[in-house]
């Protein structure tokens, strides 16, 4: 039965068999609605079943199933679209109800707090500079941010030209490789695959976010892997030496990011440090010395969100109620130079 759907044929299989095959097929799906409704990039998954097939088990699928799979994602992404259509409500409603194009565009365009989000086509070249900063925080995990500061690519820079090319590199190597080489190509296209919903032409306002590479970690894990086996196979003492080496040197980057997350002013003040120019990040430890009762370092910081976004209704409401508790004016101006802002305790 192997060999022959190998070679694209579909095996007969018993009645009883085909039952119970349906009834787990239907739950698959039930609870690929679930994912799909609790996250969306979930809908990536039955992409990842057919690599699975295709490369690590050598299967063929035929045209029908091809386009039956695909129609299956297409209406797992109507899911979420068609919900966040029904359900997005202006954040200053007019008097007539929005449209269905408005809606339809607010769904797709419009962030968490109403600002429109980056074009598809700004936003996928920027995503030629993120992906590629993925890959080098998976290689070299020292310089992890709870919120990147990443300028928008409007036009085809060295920078975006670089990344791309990176990226069509690595990805005809996963193509190259899938049959030689299974599990290696499986890894390289895991993570394209993993990242084709957030990391493509679906805008989100945040453009850059860590936690979206936690998907594409078991295809860096399957490269991981691979090397660990072929090193082994060559020279077993000195792979060992470098695996522990590099599980020791992993723990203590864990241990260093665990004192970060520690509290919310050492999260914040770390963020400061990575991206100073960020107005939320400037609102979150304004926020976080506000809470630790440096109310004073915290009006800093709300002026200095305000300076880069004069627009922040929130950092001026905290600044005000912080100045209230300093026994000052409420509407205050913020000093046009103010002192170097605080990013250590």
């Amino acid at each position: 039965s192997t060999a022959r759907y190998a070679a694209g044929e579909t095996p007969a299989v018993p009645a009883g068999r085909l039952q119970a095959a349906t009834r787990w097929y239907l739950a698959s799906l039930l609870l690929a609605v679930c994912a799909v409704l609790s996250k969306e990039n979930a809908v990536c998954l039955p992409l990842l079943i057919v690599l699975i097939e295709v490369v690590a088990f050598g299967g063929r699928p035929s045209r029908r199933l091809l386009l039956r799979g695909a129609l299956i994602v297409a209406l797992l992404l109507l899911l979420p679209l068609g919900w966040k259509v029904a359900t997005w409500r202006p954040m200053l409603p007019g008097p007539q109800p929005p449209s269905i194009g408005e809606r339809l565009r607010g769904a797709l365009f419009a962030a968490g707090d109403g600002a429109p989000a980056a074009r598809p086509l700004t936003y996928a070249l920027t995503q030629c500079v993120v992906v590629p900063r993925y890959f080098s925080l998976v290689a070299l995990p020292w310089r992890l941010n709870v919120d990147h500061d990443v300028r928008l690519e409007s036009a085809l820079s060295p920078a975006v030209a670089g990344g791309a090319l990176l990226l069509v590199a690595l990805l005809a190597a996963g193509v190259a490789v899938a049959r030689r080489a299974p599990l290696l190509g499986l890894g390289v296209l895991w993570v394209f695959a993993a990242l084709a919903v957030e990391s493509s032409l679906l805008p989100i306002p945040d453009v850059m976010m860590e936690h979206r590479m936690y998907l594409a970690m078991p295809g860096v894990a399957l490269l991981a892997a691979q090397a660990a086996a072929s090193g082994r196979a060559r020279a077993p003492r000195t792979t060992a030496a470098a695996t522990v080496g590099l599980a020791a040197g992993l723990v203590a980057l864990t241990f260093a990011r665990n004192v970060v997350w520690q509290s919310p002013l050492t999260l914040w003040l770390d963020a400061a440090g990575k991206s100073p120019d960020k107005p939320r990040v400037q609102l979150n430890l304004g926020v976080a010395l506000h809470g630790a009762g440096q109310i004073a370092d915290a009006a800093q910081h709300y002026c200095r969100a305000l300076t880069l976004d004069p627009g922040m209704a929130v950092a001026a409401e905290n600044l005000a109620i912080a100045r209230q508790q300093l026994g000052q004016a409420p509407d205050l101006p913020c000093d046009p130079q103010p002192a170097q802002p605080v990013y250590e305790q």
